[in-house]
């Protein structure tokens, strides 16, 4: 019997799991788990098997991912929380090739072709599965295709910490859709409240890298064209010496680079500063690339610099300081390369993790956890709720952020050198961005239908001439879930009905308590609640002690199971 104990949000995102798969029985039908990266998916996913398979003996799991870091990482993970485990390794890179075991882990590369050399799976779970590309042609989707072949009621689960791509937007959305609906999603915002992850700070001035001769190719930036850009007006090796500056006081040192080509230069301008640097990229040997992320982690070398790897699966938790050298398009892209840097690191007294962002990634896409992504009706990937945008200060008018004249009234706005390379100051987090408060004078309550989800509530607070609303979701699964009986926790003494609508007949019929002011914080465009102050004596319609209602009636069924 395991000792390790499961923080709360994981064991929600399993029972939200058991859940979903109670309401769906369809072999079509296939959950996404979202979890920050640092949330520890790991052992999530070793103690979704480990209980399955203690009640279901018969059943086989296959956990697939595609670099060998996270392969070791999830077995590791289930041999600790449950090390009488029947598990084994099919990976050529690490030199096993197991087949009779319950519990496979297993390099997609290697097994690709094999799908019908296994006894058939039950249930298959992809971690890192934002990689999945929605083309029929790759080898995720061969193989999916030929295990379903051998199993036709085979279940696939998907775990990763972005569920969008730059190529298709939403993983549930389009017609080549791998997975139906998200089952569970963890705001990061939780694990830094809670203290699992630490915050991301940004220092330094307004920069912009000079986009705007830099060309498109496969939906992201042309990488001839953004290499030039960052040696434009001696751009990065000015912005060297940023980093050098703000580093001095930090440990470990990630920098993202765009090519080949330039992570050596910023190697050998580090290395010729003093600083102990080394780079990783695609075609790096497996035993340096192992031998540089060993001595990182030691941190013998001060800085490592990274052409596209080391955005998952690497798991190197004294890096505190991250380095944007390299600008992109794709939001789960920004959002794993930030994430490198927000695991916490007792043993070197980390409290958070400086960003220096030269490559406009902040300003572009907004706060990493704020950022909507469109559906399958809108193109690309990007924000909603953060778009590129600046106001001009005579009209107020709304214009990109590389407006340089306002087009309704002509206003110029002052430009910075490009190659005074400062990074940027703008909040990498919605937390640092300073919320306002509102007296509110009333509040009302109503259906919000969105097709294909369940029903919510719709909570307006008329604060003079301006309404702030929110949407509270009880019948929803995970989080939001656990949000909505929060948030009628603190308003009734009673537990939350069980569906939108008997929450508003309880609402119309007994009141709930209201707040006297509500904190509201700008992220781009929208407004968001973060905040309530309530009166410690209430009078009226909503003060519930008056009503001596400390209660809900059988004709209001609860979602006490989560309480």
């Amino acid at each position: 019997m395991t000792k390790i104990k499961l923080r709360d949000y994981q064991r929600e995102s399993i029972d939200s799991l058991h859940k979903w798969f109670s309401e769906h029985k369809e072999p079509l039908d296939s959950p996404l788990v979202s979890i920050p990266t640092g949330g520890g998916k790991s052992l999530t996913i070793a103690a979704l098997i480990s209980e399955a398979l203690q009640q279901w003996p018969k059943q086989r799991f296959l956990v697939l991912s595609h670099v060998g870091e996270i392969l070791k990482q999830n077995h590791q993970a289930l041999m600790d929380y449950w090390p009488h485990a029947d598990t084994g390794i099919y990976s050529a890179g690490l030199g096993h090739k197991d087949k009779k075991a319950s519990v496979t882990f297993a390099s997609i590369q290697s097994i690709h072709k094999h799908a019908f050399n296994f006894d058939p799976w039950d249930i298959i779970i992809i971690d890192e599965c934002h990689l999945l590309s929605p083309k029929g042609g790759t080898m995720y989707r061969r193989f999916i295709k030929d295990a379903k072949l051998a199993n036709p009621n085979l279940r696939i689960i998907g775990y990763t910490a972005t569920p969008f791509r730059l190529d298709c937007g939403l993983l549930t959305d389009g017609d080549n859709r791998l997975f139906t609906h998200i089952a569970y999603d963890l705001p990061i915002t939780r694990l830094i409240k809670e203290g699992h992850l630490v915050p991301l700070i940004t220092k330094g001035g307004i920069q912009k890298v000079d986009l705007k001769d830099v060309r498109k190719q496969g939906g992201d930036y042309k990488k001839t064209d953004l290499e030039r850009a960052f040696y434009d007006d001696n751009l990065t090796n000015n912005a060297l010496d940023e980093v050098e500056a703000y580093g001095k006081d930090r440990k470990t040192w990630l920098i993202f680079a765009v090519s080949i080509k330039h992570g050596e230069d910023i190697t050998d301008n580090l290395n010729n500063r003093g600083i102990t640097t080394e780079l990783i990229h695609g075609g790096t040997p497996k035993d340096e690339r192992t031998r540089i992320l060993t001595e990182f982690k030691s941190m013998k070398i001060k800085a490592v610099v990274s052409v596209e790897v080391m955005t998952t699966g690497v798991n190197i938790p004294n890096i505190d300081l991250l380095v944007f050298l390299r600008s992109t398009m794709s939001v789960s892209l920004y959002i794993q390369m930030s994430g490198r840097a927000m695991r916490l690191s007792p043993e070197t007294g980390k409290k958070d993790a400086l960003v220096l962002d030269f490559a406009n990634l902040i300003e572009t896409h907004g706060p990493i956890d704020t950022i909507e992504v469109r559906s399958k009706k809108q193109k690309g990937e990007g924000a909603t709720k953060n778009q590129p945008t600046k106001e001009c200060p005579d009209c107020r008018a709304i214009l990109s952020i590389f407006a340089k004249t306002c087009e309704q009234c002509g206003h110029e706005f002052e430009s910075k050198p490009f190659h005074d390379a400062v990074a940027t100051e703008a909040a990498i987090l919605s937390t640092q961005q300073k919320p306002e408060s509102f007296h509110v004078q009333s509040v009302s309550y109503a259906t919000h239908c969105k097709p294909g989800k369940p029903d919510s509530i719709r909570v307006d607070y008329i604060c003079g001439l301006k309404i702030h609303s929110e949407w509270i979701c009880p019948e929803h699964m995970g989080y939001a879930q656990t949000k909505a009986v929060q948030w009628w926790g603190n308003r009734s003494p009673a537990m939350i009905p069980a569906t939108t609508d008997l929450c508003l007949d309880y609402i119309k019929n007994h009141g709930i308590k209201e707040p006297s002011s509500i904190w509201v914080k700008k992220n781009g465009k929208y407004k968001e609640i973060t905040g309530y102050e309530f009166e410690s004596s209430t009078t009226g319609a909503n003060d519930l002690a008056s009503r001596g209602i400390n209660k809900v009636s059988q004709d209001y069924p609860s979602q006490g199971a989560l309480l």
